[in-house]
């Protein structure tokens, strides 16, 4: 609820901001004053994603209120500042969280893969590695990004699809790939979902890993039953849980480098508004 009324609040002095453009003289710079002083309070009240909304439309749509809009040059200064040293703890928590689940899952976790493509693994999932074991692997390469291998040996399916199906009827198949997608190779049919054609998949089987699963490979000539059950049903969730915490990890990290320049930003203009 705090949430929606700071929303109701920031929307308000964005509205206020349309009659800004359309004045002139002190009419101008008294609208472009009350958005100043709503920025110092946001400031001072440490919200700083409000202050920032503000002093961005103070700035566009305050154009001609020139003394005003260099006034607030230190409050938006102090603002970055502030958002900075708020934001850089929950970067590192979010670091703190990524590397604890990395920790967690990698110990079932093991390289795989060669020099040309590396790639970990769950470390009990069946004939891992095996190019002609029928089936599906999920692999995670050095990137952290996520693809599930489906092979399928014997009767040619023209395989484009995998399925999942639980007891209470419920299933989730991934999209039918073209057949440049699906290679075929010594009586083999192969093909790689990457993680964003997984996703749906992987997003079924959290809500379904506890229950009775059947996996089926899906071709347009037909479709074959696998071997799969809760185990590698959650295996399989390890994989895709280890390659998210992975990217989150990166991303976390990333973020983490951009406010530390933009502290640095803010502090550097301190300094030179001080002297």
């Amino acid at each position: 609820m705090k949430r929606y009324f700071q929303y109701m609040a920031g929307a308000a002095m964005l509205m206020s901001l349309a009659a800004c453009g359309g004045s002139t003289g002190s009419g101008a710079d008294e609208k472009a004053r009350n958005l100043l002083r709503q920025a110092e309070e946001a400031v001072s009240g440490m919200d700083y994603e409000l202050a920032a909304s503000i002093l961005d439309s103070l700035d566009h749509g305050c154009k001609e209120a020139v003394e005003i809009r260099r006034e607030a040059m230190p409050l938006r200064a102090r603002m970055m500042e502030g958002m900075s040293l708020k934001k850089i703890p929950e970067a590192d928590e979010a670091i703190a969280d990524a590397m604890m689940r990395i920790d967690q899952i990698g110990q079932r976790m093991t390289d795989s893969g060669d020099g040309t493509d590396p790639y970990v693994v769950p470390s009990k999932w069946p004939a891992r590695g095996d190019i002609k074991a029928e089936g599906l692997e999920p692999r995670v390469d050095r990137k952290g990004f996520f693809r599930l291998i489906v092979k399928s040996s014997g009767k040619v399916l023209d395989l484009n699809s995998v399925e999942f199906s639980a007891a209470d009827g419920s299933s989730s198949a991934s999209r039918p790939l073209p057949s440049d997608r699906v290679a075929k190779v010594e009586g083999m049919e192969l093909m790689s979902l990457a993680q964003e054609e997984f996703e749906p998949l992987a997003q079924w089987l959290e809500l379904h890993k506890d229950g009775n699963l059947k996996a089926e490979l899906v071709g347009a000539k037909g479709r074959r039953q696998l071997k799969f059950d809760g185990s590698q049903a959650a295996m399989l969730l390890d994989a895709w849980n280890y390659s998210r915490a992975c990217q989150q990890l990166v991303e976390a990290q990333m973020e983490r480098e951009r406010l530390e320049r933009q502290l640095k930003i803010a502090r550097d203009q301190i300094a030179r508004i001080d002297k």
